[in-house]
């Protein structure tokens, strides 16, 4: 992870190109009716510094350990994926739990389509299909072991990365008004990311051999293959045709966020981190939030990195009081959504996002 895409939820750029009905259009409208808002100027903090307009707003406690989560601007809905098979639906209004949806399988990961107002989560057997209006499981996608997953709400498309063996995987392509998968695309690396720029048709996942693949999301094969990189998520920004992607284990082992040029496929730079692991942009502002782990685990504070997206270069770090697992943000309020744990408790940090 994590709008369009696994998590950048707040990026909608797609106004102009929207072709499917009339719904559809009115429901990715109502995203980016708000308008732009300047970057800020927020000075350089450091790598470790804490960020001076950015605070922790609320808390919010979860049943079981987090892995996955995703915004819905439009809804005001945050959805967290738990490792024990079940989502956990938050109001972003009242910042409280407002309905646990039980899963099958383990519940890794978790993406949104917009205009259908569904929620899909994978699993050990299945891809749950969840409506975003009752709060229950209303379809399974029978495709077997699967993890990360993204959406492209103007195609109507879910993407999914799943396990072939335990070496190898597979994106498998989804219908959504059929739940039925129309293409699968061999060579996929299931152990990372996903994510979908519906702007560009183009969707980028995780390839054999730390490679990043990017897709035709028109004929559905793969355009171009960016070598030497590898990571733990990928998100994409419509808006500015950059993908993002955190490798925890890169750069002498404090790792890096790579920042690839979607018109190009190349890489343009890199951003030093301190093992993140996931990854969200707010498309408003051109601000990327970096979850990062310091390489702990339930037990190690983590740092949220924020990643200026005109200059790559951090501008704040924001640190937190558990190691974080996922990262999300909702450009409408101007929050951000972090999902962490340590040995005593799970729950969601929101913080209030830089302008």
């Amino acid at each position: 992870m994590r709008v369009l895409g696994s998590k950048n939820a707040g990026v909608t750029s797609v106004r102009a190109t929207c072709s499917r009905t009339a719904l559809a259009c009115a429901g990715i409208a109502a995203v980016m009716s708000v308008t732009a808002m300047a970057s800020g100027s927020a000075a350089a903090a450091g790598r470790h510094g804490v960020a001076p307009r950015s605070t922790v707003t609320a808390r919010i406690p979860l049943a079981h350990l987090p892995r996955s989560m995703v915004t819905d601007p439009r809804t005001d809905m945050i959805y967290v994926s738990e490792f024990f098979g079940e989502l956990q639906v938050i109001n972003g209004r009242t910042d409280s739990v407002v309905a646990s949806v039980p899963v099958p399988g383990r519940a890794p990961f978790v993406a949104v389509d917009q205009v259908t107002d569904m929620i899909y989560v994978t699993g050990s057997r299945y891809v749950s299909v969840v409506s975003g209006r009752t709060n229950t499981v209303v379809a399974k996608i029978r495709l077997g072991p699967s993890s990360f997953i993204a959406t492209d709400p103007l195609t109507n498309r879910i993407y999914v990365q799943a396990f072939v063996s335990t070496t190898a995987g597979k994106l498998d392509v989804v219908n959504g008004r059929t739940n039925k998968v129309i293409a699968t695309v061999p060579d996929a690396n299931s152990s990372w990311g996903v994510a979908t720029d519906p702007k560009t048709n183009t969707v980028y996942f995780g390839g054999a051999q730390d490679s990043l693949l990017v897709l035709n999301g028109q004929t559905d094969t793969v355009a171009a293959t960016i070598t030497n990189i590898q990571g733990s998520d990928i998100t994409a920004d419509p808006l500015t045709n950059t993908v993002y992607v955190p490798d925890p284990l890169s750069d002498g082992g404090g790792g890096e966020t790579f920042v690839v040029n979607g018109q190009t496929s190349t890489i343009t730079t890199s951003v030093p981190g301190n093992s993140p692991v996931a990854a969200t942009v707010d498309g408003h502002t051109d601000m990327v939030y970096v979850a990062n782990t310091f390489g702990g685990f339930l037990g190690t504070p983590g740092l949220v990195s924020v990643i200026n997206g005109k200059t790559n270069t951090i501008t704040a770090n924001i640190k937190l009081s558990g190691t974080p697992f996922d990262i999300a943000v909702d450009s409408l309020t101007n929050k951000v959504y972090v999902a962490c744990a340590n040995k005593h408790a799970r729950w969601v940090t929101v913080l209030g996002g830089i302008r």
